[in-house]
């Protein structure tokens, strides 16, 4: 599937990580407040150092923190 210019890809492991979230939460709107939450998580931390994180840190720390919200009670 081709993507318009200028559009990048998501992340290796976000599609498979929001599955998880819906499965666990029981429905799409609950886990796309917890993908933003990550997405908010990860920028916060990128702002608090004050220079960006490397693409592969961002990457990491996005999909660990949606695994820790898919394994949260």
């Amino acid at each position: 599937r081709r993507r318009p210019p200028g559009r990048r890809a998501p992340p290796p492991g976000l599609r498979a990580a929001y599955r998880r979230l819906v499965e666990r939460r029981g429905d799409e709107h609950a886990a796309a407040h917890a993908v933003m939450d990550c997405l908010g998580e990860v920028v916060w931390a990128a702002q608090r150092t004050g220079s960006p994180l490397p693409p592969d840190e961002m990457t990491a720390r996005y999909l660990d923190c949606l695994a820790r919200q898919a394994s949260a009670d």
